[in-house]
């Protein structure tokens, strides 16, 4: 019997690998003999290097950066061993995950040391770029990380605005006559699944950045600087769309990427599993068990724990889904490819997650599952 484990990451409890362990230790614990592989995924937010690392040779690359309250943290990226793709993670430079609970707001993060990141590779060579997008605890539309990379966005007196969602309050002109050269040779594949627009009731700033701690007020206004800097960006670039899917991804690094440096946008989900030959595995495997912190309605639209599952039930799989919570009725169909699910938490344990708590309760839930049920 023949049993593939890819969990994502349950956010602020366990990492994808650690999910995965956890699963395959319960699965033991009730049947020793099991053969199980345990593969990490993600959809291009937390863990995205991590999985690529897993399976692709290279290498990682570690420096300081700038953090995203502007102060310096440390970060890292992945090359490959051939030197010519690098993978990086934007969240392991803005993410949300950087900044305490109490000084969470986009107003004031940047995405520069995303910019640091990039410019280090490119220093060194590398020309094509596989940026995962999720996580950020931004939303100052790219511009932070354009800044790193040469382009100075300037206010009404020339000098350079700040950094933060704040500093497009003040934007009056974008001068790209600084950027690196050697972008116009680099090519960017961005791993999203996000498709809101860059502005507007489904743009960045309404729908994501009140995760990052913006006030409602707050809100409106980021989302009105976030046009005007679209449009002083189509004075440079003419072909600048702020309505293209996944400009808002995020808070605008969708936008950036795809105007300023050519990015495309891919599905995270679908080039992870490219990427790391995790199809041929779900083909291969008898069972496959996947999982992330909450199922729900929304898993179905493009989140790596459901491509998974579709993939397993192509292939006429037993796929099964275990979720920290199971919520908004989510069932067993084959719409999200599961053919059952198993919830993590219990009625009694309202911190089922906690991370001191988290690995017991996967181990638990993992070991009831009967994997001779045909």
């Amino acid at each position: 019997m023949k049993i593939l484990v890819a969990m994502d990451s349950f956010k602020e409890s366990m990492t994808s690998h650690e999910a995965g362990c956890a699963v395959r230790d319960g699965i033991l614990q009730r049947y020793p003999d099991a053969e199980i592989i345990v593969r990490q995924m993600s959809d291009g937010g937390e863990g995205f290097v991590d999985a690529i690392a897993s399976c692709v040779p290279g290498e990682r690359v570690d420096l300081e950066v700038t953090g995203p309250l502007n102060e310096p943290v440390r970060a890292s990226y992945y090359i490959t061993s051939d030197s010519n793709t690098a993978f990086i993670e934007s969240a392991s430079a803005c993410g949300l995950m950087l900044i305490d609970e109490d000084r969470r707001n986009p107003l004031y993060t940047t995405t520069y040391g995303l910019g640091e990141l990039i410019r280090d590779a490119a220093e060194r060579g590398v020309r094509d770029y596989v940026i995962g997008l999720g996580g950020s605890g931004t939303n100052d539309g790219g511009a932070g990380m354009l800044q790193a990379l040469g382009y100075r966005f300037l206010d009404s007196g020339g000098s350079d605005i700040r950094r933060g969602a704040i500093g497009l309050k003040d934007l009056k002109e974008i001068d790209d006559s600084g950027a690196m050269t050697v972008l116009k040779g680099c090519r960017f594949e961005i791993a999203s699944d996000v498709t809101n627009p860059l502005c507007g009731p489904c743009g960045a700033s309404y729908v994501f950045a009140p995760q990052k701690g913006a006030g409602r007020e707050d809100v409106a206004l980021m989302d009105g600087w976030m046009s005007s800097y679209a449009g002083k960006t189509a004075l440079l670039i003419p072909d600048a769309d702020k309505d293209s899917e996944g400009s808002g991804s995020a808070g605008g690094l969708g936008f950036a990427f795809r105007t300023y440096l050519g990015g495309v946008i891919a599905s995270g989900a679908d080039l992870v599993i490219h990427k790391t030959g995790l199809e041929e595995l779900v083909r291969n495997a008898d069972i496959v068990i996947t999982g992330e912190g909450r199922i729900d309605s929304q898993s179905s639209m493009g989140k790596a724990t459901v491509k998974i599952a579709r993939l397993g039930r192509r292939y006429g799989k037993r796929t099964i889904g275990i979720g920290g919570l199971i919520a908004d009725g989510a069932v067993p169909d084959p719409a999200n490819g599961f053919a059952e699910m198993y919830e993590v938490m219990r009625d009694s344990d309202d911190d089922y997650l906690d991370p001191s708590k988290a690995r017991y309760n996967m181990i638990r839930t993992a070991s009831a599952i009967n994997i001779n049920r045909q």
